[in-house]
């Protein structure tokens, strides 16, 4: 398996992915999209909302990550939070220096 280089909200091993937040138009489109459903069932109408202990999945068994397993594997769920970075406290924009 190729590794995705971590990012703030994601942590990634062999068999496991970890993500936190939430994640616009998640969604398994089909080979032909858009079609005739778009209209009634957008893909922006679909989000992964993680619960506050983040989403786990299982990138062996269910490669499309359809399956969120964290209830099932707490101590795995643990193991890839700790390997996430503490959150950023403060935001740069327009070098301007926003901090909560």
């Amino acid at each position: 398996m190729i590794e995705a280089p971590e990012s703030p909200e994601s942590s990634e091993s062999k068999d496991e992915h970890y993500l936190t937040g939430t994640y616009m138009q998640a969604a398994w489109g089909g080979p032909l999209y858009p079609n005739v459903s778009t209209a009634t069932d957008p893909i922006d109408a679909h989000n992964l909302v993680c619960p506050e202990r983040g989403c786990l999945f299982n990138v062996v068994a269910d490669p499309t990550e359809r399956e969120e397993v964290g209830a099932s594997h707490p101590d795995i769920l643990l193991k890839m939070k700790a390997k996430l970075p503490p959150p950023a406290h403060c935001l740069n924009f327009d070098n301007w220096l926003y901090c909560d």
